[in-house]
């Protein structure tokens, strides 16, 4: 791996416990817990069941998009489509989020799972199969394969919970997103003493709870 590519997954990993932070302070439900690495990148869960899976994907110099044929996006559908096959019951009441630095590119099926008034679940669909009868890309073969070896309602089904969030704040914009939060609710002199300290304690927080054997976060109700 090249020096490149080894910082590009060093900020990743960064990224996605940096978004966590922004993701619990941002969360509208005070009963759901947070984990990292345990359910997926980042979920919210009730009673230990997942609510929320969320896949985070971070570029800075290298500039990807959520076309039909994107490694992020089905990197990401193998994901989940192992844990349906798995589980099949997570399929009741979970919502799924890609969390993206990238662009969703105008008529793609990434854009069509945008939570807008665009959105259209079915094209989508449409899109995803269509490019795994005619793609001749064999570093996603086994990701074509599983997506079509899928039940046709199942995998409706899934892309219909698939929310997609494209051009999100990367790891340096996002600390002047979640700033926002702590701004209205200090005196300004002391903002970034604040925000120093509770980051810092969200990383040991982190650290605690990946190397446990139940990396189980906090809710929002509890004492920061």
């Amino acid at each position: 791996m090249s020096d490149h590519q080894a910082s590009e997954q060093m900020l990743g990993y960064l990224y996605q416990v940096r978004y966590a932070l922004f993701l619990l302070l941002n969360h509208d439900n005070p009963d759901f817990q947070i984990s990292i690495e345990k359910f997926d990148d980042i979920a919210f869960s009730k009673d230990d069941i997942p609510k929320q899976l969320i896949q985070v994907k971070h570029h800075v110099q290298r500039h990807g998009n959520l076309s039909d044929a994107s490694t992020d996006l089905w990197r990401t559908l193998k994901v989940w489509i192992d844990i349906i096959n798995t589980s099949p019951e997570i399929l009741d009441g979970t919502e799924f989020l890609i969390i993206t630095t990238s662009a969703a590119p105008k008529d793609s099926a990434a854009y069509y799972l945008k939570h807008d008034d665009e959105r259209n679940a079915n094209d989508a669909y449409q899109k995803l199969r269509a490019i795994c009868k005619k793609s001749e890309n064999k570093a996603h073969a086994a990701y074509y394969k599983a997506f079509l070896k899928m039940d046709e309602k199942t995998a409706k089904k899934l892309i219909e919970q698939i929310c997609i969030i494209d051009g999100a704040s990367n790891i340096i914009d996002v600390d002047k997103v979640f700033r926002k939060q702590i701004r209205y609710s200090c005196i300004p002199k002391y903002e970034n003493h604040i925000c120093e300290r509770l980051e810092g304690w969200w990383y040991r927080k982190a650290i605690e709870a990946l190397c446990s054997d139940t990396p189980i976060f906090i809710t929002i109700n509890e004492q920061i």
